[in-house]
């Protein structure tokens, strides 16, 4: 907590000198939608290989591979080319483990993010600018399951994110944008369910990269 209060003095302070400089204090809201996606493989899904070799049982194991993501946000242009911004993205299911036992295990991952963000106009009247940003996600990452006992659980924690994208202006205060994220590390867990016997499950929030690719809107006001 004490990490975000100290940002977020920083950038009011260094609003307050662009302010009293002379130049306009630029805010702007925006909102992105798209499709996650995650990097989760068989070997992740049970410590006991159960998933991996479930072809050969004449098992069943699917697991998913993401999910419809979104993301709204609000910033503070410091400079032409700099700028912080906070918001809250959902990033859907991050885990999805389906095996014919059955046992079906989904997680939903969604969280807080801060990031500064760098754009760069292609010439001196292009409508077209490219941005990149980096910072960090305070995730809550949330596990269901379909066994009895402990049936949920939950983790938080605080990784680092990163992006690029471009924006098209339409008019001074509005702008089109797409663009990749990528949320590193979300969860705490090696695998999704740990198997102790046939009675003695536990299910982990699982750590994976999270590749979320949207599109949305940019309105800007002073």
């Amino acid at each position: 907590m004490k990490k975000f209060n100290l940002a977020t003095l920083v950038c009011l302070s260094l609003l307050s000198t662009h302010a009293f400089a002379g130049g306009a204090a630029p805010f702007y809201l925006g909102a992105t939608i798209g499709k996650s996606k995650v990097n989760n493989n068989v070997n992740q899904m049970d410590d006991h290989g159960l998933c991996a070799s479930a072809d050969g049982t004449k098992e069943v194991c699917n697991i998913g591979d993401g999910d419809t993501a979104g993301h709204i946000y609000g910033g503070i242009q410091l400079s032409d080319s700099i700028a912080v911004e906070a918001g809250y993205a959902v990033l859907g299911t991050t885990a999805d483990y389906y095996y014919s036992d059955p046992v079906d295990v989904k997680q939903e991952t969604s969280g807080f993010t801060l990031a500064g963000v760098a754009r760069h106009r292609l010439s001196k009247s292009s409508p077209v600018l490219i941005y990149g940003k980096a910072g960090v996600f305070r995730w809550t990452s949330e596990v269901e399951s379909t066994i009895d006992y402990p049936g949920k659980t939950k983790a938080s924690g605080v990784s680092p994110m990163a992006g690029v994208g471009v924006e098209y202006e339409l008019n001074p205060n509005m702008s089109l944008k797409a663009g990749w994220d990528r949320y590193f590390e979300v969860g705490e867990g090696e695998h999704l369910l740990e198997i102790e016997d046939s009675d003695d499950y536990r299910i982990n929030t699982l750590a994976t990269d999270v590749d979320v690719y949207s599109a949305g809107l940019n309105f800007s006001f002073f």
